[in-house]
Protein backbone atom coordinates (compact mmCIF):
# COMPACT_ATOMS: atom_id res chain seq x y z
CA UNK A 1 0.00 0.00 0.00
CA UNK A 2 2.81 2.37 0.86
CA UNK A 3 4.62 1.65 -2.42
CA UNK A 4 1.48 2.25 -4.46
CA UNK A 5 0.77 5.52 -2.61
CA UNK A 6 4.35 6.72 -3.13
CA UNK A 7 4.08 5.88 -6.83
CA UNK A 8 0.89 7.89 -7.27
CA UNK A 9 2.59 10.86 -5.66
CA UNK A 10 5.68 10.42 -7.86
CA UNK A 11 3.73 10.54 -11.13
CA UNK A 12 2.13 13.82 -10.03
CA UNK A 13 -1.39 12.44 -9.57
CA UNK A 14 -2.27 14.61 -6.56
CA UNK A 15 -0.29 17.57 -7.92
CA UNK A 16 -2.45 17.54 -11.06
CA UNK A 17 -5.69 17.53 -9.07
CA UNK A 18 -4.37 20.34 -6.87
CA UNK A 19 -3.38 22.52 -9.85
CA UNK A 20 -6.77 22.05 -11.55
CA UNK A 21 -8.59 22.87 -8.31
CA UNK A 22 -6.56 26.02 -7.74
CA UNK A 23 -7.22 27.26 -11.26
CA UNK A 24 -10.93 27.03 -10.51
CA UNK A 25 -10.82 28.92 -7.22
CA UNK A 26 -7.69 30.98 -6.67
CA UNK A 27 -8.69 33.58 -9.25
CA UNK A 28 -11.49 34.65 -6.90
CA UNK A 29 -9.09 35.31 -4.06
CA UNK A 30 -9.72 39.06 -4.21
CA UNK A 31 -13.35 38.86 -5.30
CA UNK A 32 -16.72 39.22 -3.62
CA UNK A 33 -16.75 37.29 -0.29
CA UNK A 34 -20.32 36.09 -0.92
CA UNK A 35 -19.36 34.56 -4.24
CA UNK A 36 -16.29 33.04 -2.66
CA UNK A 37 -18.39 31.45 0.10
CA UNK A 38 -20.47 29.66 -2.50
CA UNK A 39 -17.37 28.15 -4.03
CA UNK A 40 -15.94 27.37 -0.61
CA UNK A 41 -18.87 24.99 -0.05
CA UNK A 42 -17.68 23.01 -3.05
CA UNK A 43 -14.13 23.17 -1.72
CA UNK A 44 -15.28 21.73 1.59
CA UNK A 45 -17.10 18.92 -0.20
CA UNK A 46 -14.00 18.31 -2.29
CA UNK A 47 -11.78 18.04 0.81
CA UNK A 48 -14.33 15.71 2.40
CA UNK A 49 -14.45 13.53 -0.71
CA UNK A 50 -10.69 13.39 -1.09
CA UNK A 51 -10.26 12.65 2.61
CA UNK A 52 -12.57 9.65 2.22
CA UNK A 53 -10.86 8.48 -0.95
CA UNK A 54 -7.42 8.84 0.68
CA UNK A 55 -8.29 5.78 2.77
CA UNK A 56 -9.40 3.49 -0.06
CA UNK A 57 -9.51 4.52 -3.73
CA UNK A 58 -6.41 6.75 -3.52
CA UNK A 59 -4.63 5.28 -0.47
CA UNK A 60 -2.27 8.14 0.37
CA UNK A 61 -3.64 8.84 3.89
CA UNK A 62 -2.67 12.39 5.01
CA UNK A 63 -0.20 13.00 2.17
CA UNK A 64 -2.81 15.01 0.22
CA UNK A 65 -3.26 17.63 2.97
CA UNK A 66 0.07 19.51 2.57
CA UNK A 67 -0.58 19.56 -1.19
CA UNK A 68 -4.20 20.73 -1.23
CA UNK A 69 -4.86 22.78 1.89
CA UNK A 70 -2.14 25.49 2.15
CA UNK A 71 -2.91 27.06 -1.27
CA UNK A 72 -6.57 27.40 -0.22
CA UNK A 73 -5.90 29.26 3.05
CA UNK A 74 -6.30 32.74 1.54
CA UNK A 75 -9.65 31.71 0.05
CA UNK A 76 -10.82 30.45 3.44
CA UNK A 77 -9.59 33.67 5.06
CA UNK A 78 -11.39 35.84 2.51
CA UNK A 79 -14.66 33.98 3.17
CA UNK A 80 -14.03 34.02 6.97
CA UNK A 81 -14.36 30.24 7.16
CA UNK A 82 -13.70 28.80 10.61
CA UNK A 83 -10.73 26.49 10.16
CA UNK A 84 -11.95 24.30 13.03
CA UNK A 85 -14.71 23.23 10.65
CA UNK A 86 -12.13 22.29 8.01
CA UNK A 87 -10.19 20.32 10.64
CA UNK A 88 -13.36 18.36 11.46
CA UNK A 89 -14.07 17.72 7.78
CA UNK A 90 -10.55 16.37 7.25
CA UNK A 91 -10.67 14.26 10.42
CA UNK A 92 -13.98 12.71 9.39
CA UNK A 93 -12.55 11.78 6.00
CA UNK A 94 -9.44 10.24 7.59
CA UNK A 95 -11.21 8.12 10.22
CA UNK A 96 -14.72 7.11 9.12
CA UNK A 97 -13.79 5.18 5.94
CA UNK A 98 -11.40 2.79 7.65
CA UNK A 99 -13.85 1.91 10.44
CA UNK A 100 -16.74 1.48 8.03
CA UNK A 101 -15.59 0.34 4.58
CA UNK A 102 -13.53 -2.89 4.28
CA UNK A 103 -11.36 -1.61 1.42
CA UNK A 104 -7.98 0.11 1.47
CA UNK A 105 -6.99 1.00 5.00
CA UNK A 106 -10.39 -0.33 6.06
CA UNK A 107 -9.34 -3.76 4.78
CA UNK A 108 -6.24 -3.56 6.96
CA UNK A 109 -8.06 -2.31 10.06
CA UNK A 110 -11.22 -4.40 9.95
CA UNK A 111 -9.84 -7.69 8.64
CA UNK A 112 -6.08 -7.74 9.23
CA UNK A 113 -6.17 -6.04 12.63
CA UNK A 114 -9.55 -6.39 14.39
CA UNK A 115 -10.66 -9.76 12.96
CA UNK A 116 -7.24 -11.39 13.26
CA UNK A 117 -6.74 -10.25 16.83
CA UNK A 118 -10.18 -11.54 17.75
CA UNK A 119 -9.15 -14.89 16.26
CA UNK A 120 -5.94 -14.88 18.29
CA UNK A 121 -8.06 -14.48 21.41
CA UNK A 122 -10.45 -17.29 20.54
CA UNK A 123 -13.24 -15.80 18.40
CA UNK A 124 -13.32 -16.67 14.71
CA UNK A 125 -14.71 -13.88 12.53
CA UNK A 126 -16.44 -14.92 9.30
CA UNK A 127 -18.12 -11.72 8.21
CA UNK A 128 -18.62 -10.75 4.56
CA UNK A 129 -17.87 -7.22 3.39
CA UNK A 130 -21.57 -6.40 3.60
CA UNK A 131 -21.74 -7.80 7.14
CA UNK A 132 -18.78 -5.65 8.15
CA UNK A 133 -20.50 -2.54 6.79
CA UNK A 134 -23.66 -3.39 8.71
CA UNK A 135 -21.68 -4.10 11.88
CA UNK A 136 -19.93 -0.73 11.79
CA UNK A 137 -22.90 1.29 10.48
CA UNK A 138 -23.90 2.72 13.88
CA UNK A 139 -20.40 3.93 14.87
CA UNK A 140 -20.05 5.48 11.40
CA UNK A 141 -23.44 7.16 11.86
CA UNK A 142 -22.17 8.65 15.10
CA UNK A 143 -19.20 10.12 13.22
CA UNK A 144 -21.52 11.55 10.57
CA UNK A 145 -23.71 13.22 13.20
CA UNK A 146 -20.60 14.74 14.77
CA UNK A 147 -19.52 16.12 11.39
CA UNK A 148 -22.94 17.62 10.65
CA UNK A 149 -23.05 19.23 14.10
CA UNK A 150 -19.59 20.76 13.58
CA UNK A 151 -20.41 22.08 10.10
CA UNK A 152 -23.94 23.40 10.67
CA UNK A 153 -23.92 24.30 14.37
CA UNK A 154 -20.57 24.69 16.13
CA UNK A 155 -18.53 26.35 13.39
CA UNK A 156 -21.08 27.71 10.95
CA UNK A 157 -20.39 31.35 11.94
CA UNK A 158 -17.70 33.44 10.35
CA UNK A 159 -14.30 33.71 12.01
CA UNK A 160 -11.88 36.49 11.25
CA UNK A 161 -8.23 35.78 10.52
CA UNK A 162 -5.89 38.75 10.58
CA UNK A 163 -3.18 37.62 8.22
CA UNK A 164 -2.86 36.31 4.73
CA UNK A 165 -0.05 34.18 3.42
CA UNK A 166 1.37 34.47 -0.06
CA UNK A 167 1.12 31.16 -1.89
CA UNK A 168 3.15 31.24 -5.07
CA UNK A 169 3.99 28.52 -7.51
CA UNK A 170 7.50 27.18 -7.08
CA UNK A 171 8.86 27.21 -10.57
CA UNK A 172 11.81 25.06 -9.53
CA UNK A 173 9.68 22.32 -8.00
CA UNK A 174 9.92 19.16 -10.01
CA UNK A 175 6.56 17.59 -10.79
CA UNK A 176 5.41 14.97 -13.26
CA UNK A 177 1.84 16.27 -13.14
CA UNK A 178 0.13 15.91 -16.50
CA UNK A 179 -3.22 14.84 -17.90
CA UNK A 180 -1.60 11.67 -19.26
CA UNK A 181 -0.20 10.65 -15.86
CA UNK A 182 -3.48 11.57 -14.20
CA UNK A 183 -5.41 9.23 -16.52
CA UNK A 184 -2.86 6.46 -16.01
CA UNK A 185 -3.16 7.00 -12.26
CA UNK A 186 -6.93 6.65 -12.46
CA UNK A 187 -6.57 3.40 -14.39
CA UNK A 188 -4.07 2.07 -11.83
CA UNK A 189 -6.47 2.98 -9.02
CA UNK A 190 -9.27 1.12 -10.82
CA UNK A 191 -7.06 -1.98 -11.20
CA UNK A 192 -6.06 -1.84 -7.53
CA UNK A 193 -9.63 -1.36 -6.33
CA UNK A 194 -11.22 -4.09 -8.49
CA UNK A 195 -8.65 -6.75 -7.58
CA UNK A 196 -8.73 -5.80 -3.92
CA UNK A 197 -12.52 -6.18 -3.73
CA UNK A 198 -12.69 -9.27 -5.98
CA UNK A 199 -10.03 -11.26 -4.13
CA UNK A 200 -10.28 -9.59 -0.69
CA UNK A 201 -6.55 -8.89 -0.82
CA UNK A 202 -5.14 -5.42 -0.36
CA UNK A 203 -1.67 -6.81 -1.08
CA UNK A 204 -2.71 -8.15 -4.48
CA UNK A 205 -4.51 -4.93 -5.40
CA UNK A 206 -1.64 -2.64 -4.38
CA UNK A 207 0.95 -4.79 -6.19
CA UNK A 208 -1.19 -4.84 -9.34
CA UNK A 209 -1.64 -1.06 -9.23
CA UNK A 210 2.11 -0.52 -8.84
CA UNK A 211 2.95 -2.95 -11.66
CA UNK A 212 0.40 -1.18 -13.90
CA UNK A 213 2.25 2.11 -13.34
CA UNK A 214 5.53 0.39 -14.21
CA UNK A 215 4.33 -1.32 -17.40
CA UNK A 216 2.62 1.83 -18.71
CA UNK A 217 5.84 3.79 -18.26
CA UNK A 218 4.44 6.26 -15.75
CA UNK A 219 7.09 4.99 -13.33
CA UNK A 220 10.56 4.38 -14.74
CA UNK A 221 11.87 0.88 -14.04
CA UNK A 222 15.11 2.42 -12.79
CA UNK A 223 13.12 4.37 -10.21
CA UNK A 224 11.19 1.37 -8.89
CA UNK A 225 13.70 0.68 -6.11
CA UNK A 226 13.28 4.24 -4.83
CA UNK A 227 9.48 3.87 -4.94
CA UNK A 228 9.62 0.70 -2.89
CA UNK A 229 11.96 2.33 -0.39
CA UNK A 230 9.76 5.42 -0.07
CA UNK A 231 6.66 3.27 0.33
CA UNK A 232 8.21 1.23 3.12
CA UNK A 233 9.29 4.41 4.90
CA UNK A 234 5.74 5.76 4.66
CA UNK A 235 4.29 2.75 6.50
CA UNK A 236 7.26 1.89 8.73
CA UNK A 237 6.18 4.00 11.71
CA UNK A 238 2.76 2.43 12.16
CA UNK A 239 4.24 -1.00 11.43
CA UNK A 240 6.74 -0.72 14.28
CA UNK A 241 4.09 0.46 16.73
CA UNK A 242 1.77 -2.39 15.68
CA UNK A 243 4.57 -4.92 16.25
CA UNK A 244 5.18 -3.52 19.74
CA UNK A 245 1.44 -3.56 20.50
CA UNK A 246 1.12 -7.16 19.31
CA UNK A 247 4.07 -8.10 21.49
CA UNK A 248 2.47 -6.41 24.49
CA UNK A 249 -0.80 -8.28 23.98
CA UNK A 250 1.02 -11.62 23.67
CA UNK A 251 2.86 -10.91 26.93
CA UNK A 252 -0.45 -10.16 28.67
CA UNK A 253 -1.92 -13.44 27.40
CA UNK A 254 1.10 -15.67 28.05
CA UNK A 255 1.61 -14.38 31.60
CA UNK A 256 -2.08 -14.92 32.48
CA UNK A 257 -2.43 -11.25 33.36
CA UNK A 258 -5.82 -10.92 31.69
CA UNK A 259 -7.94 -12.97 34.12
CA UNK A 260 -7.15 -10.88 37.24
CA UNK A 261 -7.88 -7.70 35.29
CA UNK A 262 -11.19 -9.05 34.03
CA UNK A 263 -12.25 -10.15 37.53
CA UNK A 264 -11.25 -6.79 39.02
CA UNK A 265 -13.13 -4.86 36.35
CA UNK A 266 -16.30 -6.93 36.72
CA UNK A 267 -16.20 -6.49 40.48
CA UNK A 268 -15.91 -2.72 40.12
CA UNK A 269 -18.83 -2.51 37.68
CA UNK A 270 -20.81 -5.14 39.62
CA UNK A 271 -20.98 -7.17 36.39
CA UNK A 272 -23.33 -4.53 34.93
CA UNK A 273 -23.13 -4.81 31.14
CA UNK A 274 -23.69 -1.12 30.35
CA UNK A 275 -21.20 0.05 32.96
CA UNK A 276 -18.62 -2.51 31.88
CA UNK A 277 -18.87 -1.61 28.19
CA UNK A 278 -18.60 2.10 28.99
CA UNK A 279 -15.45 1.43 31.00
CA UNK A 280 -14.01 -0.65 28.16
CA UNK A 281 -14.77 2.06 25.60
CA UNK A 282 -13.24 4.67 27.89
CA UNK A 283 -10.14 2.51 28.27
CA UNK A 284 -9.84 2.24 24.50
CA UNK A 285 -10.30 6.01 24.15
CA UNK A 286 -7.51 6.69 26.67
CA UNK A 287 -5.16 4.13 25.13
CA UNK A 288 -5.59 5.33 21.55
CA UNK A 289 -5.24 8.97 22.60
CA UNK A 290 -1.92 8.14 24.22
CA UNK A 291 -0.50 5.91 21.48
CA UNK A 292 -1.99 7.90 18.60
CA UNK A 293 -2.78 4.87 16.43
CA UNK A 294 -6.07 2.99 16.45
CA UNK A 295 -4.41 0.22 14.42
CA UNK A 296 -1.89 -0.33 17.22
CA UNK A 297 -4.28 -0.36 20.19
CA UNK A 298 -6.47 -3.21 18.91
CA UNK A 299 -4.03 -6.04 19.77
CA UNK A 300 -3.95 -4.83 23.39
CA UNK A 301 -7.64 -4.11 23.91
CA UNK A 302 -8.82 -7.25 22.10
CA UNK A 303 -6.85 -9.40 24.55
CA UNK A 304 -8.77 -7.73 27.40
CA UNK A 305 -12.17 -7.30 25.77
CA UNK A 306 -12.76 -10.79 24.36
CA UNK A 307 -12.85 -12.67 27.71
CA UNK A 308 -15.19 -10.06 29.20
CA UNK A 309 -17.52 -10.06 26.18
CA UNK A 310 -17.67 -13.85 26.22
CA UNK A 311 -18.86 -13.75 29.83
CA UNK A 312 -21.70 -11.46 28.80
CA UNK A 313 -22.66 -13.77 25.92
CA UNK A 314 -22.22 -11.07 23.27
CA UNK A 315 -22.45 -11.95 19.58
CA UNK A 316 -19.43 -11.93 17.29
CA UNK A 317 -20.70 -8.80 15.52
CA UNK A 318 -21.25 -6.99 18.82
CA UNK A 319 -17.74 -7.85 20.03
CA UNK A 320 -16.30 -6.79 16.68
CA UNK A 321 -18.12 -3.42 16.84
CA UNK A 322 -16.96 -2.87 20.42
CA UNK A 323 -13.29 -3.57 19.68
CA UNK A 324 -13.26 -1.56 16.44
CA UNK A 325 -15.03 1.39 18.08
CA UNK A 326 -12.77 1.32 21.14
CA UNK A 327 -9.74 1.24 18.86
CA UNK A 328 -10.96 4.18 16.79
CA UNK A 329 -11.92 6.24 19.84
CA UNK A 330 -9.20 8.80 20.42
CA UNK A 331 -7.77 8.71 16.89
CA UNK A 332 -9.60 11.97 16.23
CA UNK A 333 -8.40 14.08 19.13
CA UNK A 334 -5.08 12.44 19.92
CA UNK A 335 -2.30 15.07 19.83
CA UNK A 336 0.07 12.58 18.19
CA UNK A 337 -2.23 10.88 15.67
CA UNK A 338 -2.03 11.47 11.93
CA UNK A 339 -5.71 12.43 12.02
CA UNK A 340 -4.82 15.47 14.13
CA UNK A 341 -1.32 16.27 12.89
CA UNK A 342 -2.33 16.22 9.21
CA UNK A 343 -5.01 18.95 9.41
CA UNK A 344 -2.79 21.13 11.62
CA UNK A 345 0.09 20.91 9.15
CA UNK A 346 -2.16 22.12 6.35
CA UNK A 347 -4.19 24.73 8.25
CA UNK A 348 -1.40 26.34 10.30
CA UNK A 349 0.56 27.55 7.28
CA UNK A 350 0.20 31.16 8.49
CA UNK A 351 0.46 30.49 12.22
CA UNK A 352 -3.23 31.10 12.97
CA UNK A 353 -4.39 27.54 13.67
CA UNK A 354 -3.50 26.17 17.10
CA UNK A 355 -2.94 22.41 17.22
CA UNK A 356 -4.70 21.86 20.54
CA UNK A 357 -7.42 24.52 20.54
CA UNK A 358 -8.32 24.36 16.86
CA UNK A 359 -7.72 20.70 15.95
CA UNK A 360 -7.51 18.47 19.04
CA UNK A 361 -10.43 19.82 21.08
CA UNK A 362 -12.90 20.28 18.16
CA UNK A 363 -12.28 16.81 16.67
CA UNK A 364 -12.27 15.12 20.07
CA UNK A 365 -15.62 16.63 21.11
CA UNK A 366 -17.42 16.21 17.80
CA UNK A 367 -16.31 12.67 16.97
CA UNK A 368 -15.34 10.78 20.10
CA UNK A 369 -18.50 11.56 22.06
CA UNK A 370 -20.97 10.38 19.36
CA UNK A 371 -18.66 7.46 18.54
CA UNK A 372 -18.79 6.44 22.20
CA UNK A 373 -22.60 6.69 22.32
CA UNK A 374 -23.29 4.89 19.05
CA UNK A 375 -20.62 2.29 19.73
CA UNK A 376 -22.40 1.48 22.99
CA UNK A 377 -25.73 1.20 21.17
CA UNK A 378 -24.19 -1.10 18.56
CA UNK A 379 -23.09 -3.61 21.19
CA UNK A 380 -26.72 -4.02 22.31
CA UNK A 381 -28.49 -4.19 18.95
CA UNK A 382 -26.07 -6.52 17.12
Amino acid sequence: MGVFAASLSKIGFTDYISSVTLKMFVKDNAGDPKKIRTKVIFLELFLLMFGIFSQNLIPIHIAFIPIFVPPLINIFNKACIDRRKIACILAFGLVTPYIFLPVGFGEIFLRNVVAKNMAINGISVNLSNLDLVKTMALPALGMLIGLLFAVFVSYRKEREYSKTVDIVDDGEKESNASLKNFVIGLMAIAVMFVLQVKYSSILLGACAGFLFLLFTGAINWNASDAMISDGFKMMAGIGIVMIVANGSSRVLISTNAIDPFVKALLSITCSNKVATILVLLGFGWMLTTGIGSSFSTVPIISAIYVPICIQFGMSTSAIFALIATAGALGDAGSPVSDTALGPTIGLNIDGQHNHFKDTIIPTMLHFNIPLLIFGLIATFVL
